[in-house]
């Protein structure tokens, strides 16, 4: 007759006269509940539940990105601490190369004085061995003409042979026996110059050699170790970028429960009390109306949080619990009529 919604009618009845609950008596979770169904306000509700689960999944999303980051900062950190481990300063490297050329240089140097010093030697050894060799060959030719000499008699035409040269020839043959032996110490004194010169020569060649690859075998490691900074400074390039990303997509999510939060506490609480702030007076107008009608010897109004009071004409607060059954089925039936009358009117 009314027009009004058939399940807003039932609800109201219902809640006052099936289940013989006192409007006026509600709880505040039942009074939300009836509120919500009356007047259409569950639609703020689903939306609050809406914004709670999506806040919630976001929150899954924050610890994901926090999770995430946490384990991005411990790789950085572990390959910063490789990189830390290789690193060699610039200057070093610079020093080693250095000394590798200074060192190549000396090795070209000793090899070069190792060939002349061995070089002068040898020639010094050849010519006396070709003057052994000489002398021999006077020695070999004396000793026949000494020998020939001692026979006395030529062997083949039998004629008296001249010994007077004998001792000149005894004395250039001693002579010669000399020399040789003076120039065989000589030889031997040239080879073992020779071999000291060669095995000292060779020792700092050797050492050389060996300070140059240890610089090269240095240089080499260096060179690799740069190549392996770099990969490493490059995986850390990446990870910054993919950390960077965390952070940024956390901020988003976090921004995002903020506005989601303020949404929440807009709908809960600006949106729902401006509604219900605008019904508020309206009703208590219609319960003034109706109370009234039924020249009532108590009011009965709402306040902002949509909970009844009643007080007598002395403006003294009357408890619900003071009243008879009969009073408070008045009071719900006056209720109920209020609400009516303003979702008739709209």
């Amino acid at each position: 007759y009314y027009d009004v919604n058939k399940l807003i009618v039932e609800s109201l009845f219902i809640i006052s006269f099936n289940n013989f609950k006192s409007i006026s008596n509600l709880n505040t979770r039942e009074l939300k509940d009836f509120v919500d169904n009356v007047f259409n306000l569950n639609v703020i509700t689903d939306y609050v539940n809406k914004c709670k689960e999506i806040i919630k999944n976001l929150y899954v999303d924050e610890i994901t990105c926090s999770t995430n980051i946490k384990n991005i900062k411990n790789q950085i950190e572990t390959f910063n601490k490789l990189k830390d481990e290789i690193v060699i300063s610039d200057e070093k490297y610079d020093k080693l190369k250095v000394k590798k050329t200074e060192i190549d240089t000396n090795l070209i140097k000793y090899n070069k004085l190792k060939e002349n010093k061995l070089k002068q030697i040898q020639d010094k050894a050849y010519i006396v061995k070709g003057n052994i060799q000489v002398n021999k060959s006077k020695i070999t030719e004396l000793t026949k003409q000494i020998e020939f000499i001692k026979k006395e008699f030529c062997p083949t035409c039998g004629a008296k042979i001249d010994s007077s040269k004998l001792p000149e020839y005894q004395e250039k043959l001693n002579i010669l026996k000399t020399e040789n032996d003076d120039n065989n110490n000589k030889l031997k004194q040239f080879v073992d110059e020779y071999n000291n010169t060669k095995l000292k020569i060779d020792k700092k060649i050797q050492e050389l050699t060996d300070e140059y690859n240890k610089i090269t075998k240095a240089i080499h490691e260096f060179d690799m170790h740069k190549k392996q900074t770099k990969i490493y400074e490059s995986t850390i390039e990446k990870i910054e970028n993919e950390l960077q990303i965390n952070i940024d997509n956390q901020k988003d999510v976090l921004k995002n429960i903020s506005l989601y939060k303020e949404l929440q506490d807009l709908l809960n609480s600006s949106v729902r009390s401006s509604i219900i702030s605008n019904i508020i007076p309206i009703v208590n107008e219609n319960l003034m109306y109706f109370s009234s009608k039924l020249n009532l010897n108590y009011s009965i109004k709402f306040n902002e949080e949509f909970t009844c009071e009643i007080s007598n004409n002395d403006c003294e607060n009357i408890q619900i619990h003071n009243l008879s059954t009969g009073q408070n089925k008045t009071i719900d039936m006056i209720i109920i009529l209020s609400i009516l009358k303003v979702l008739i009117n709209g």
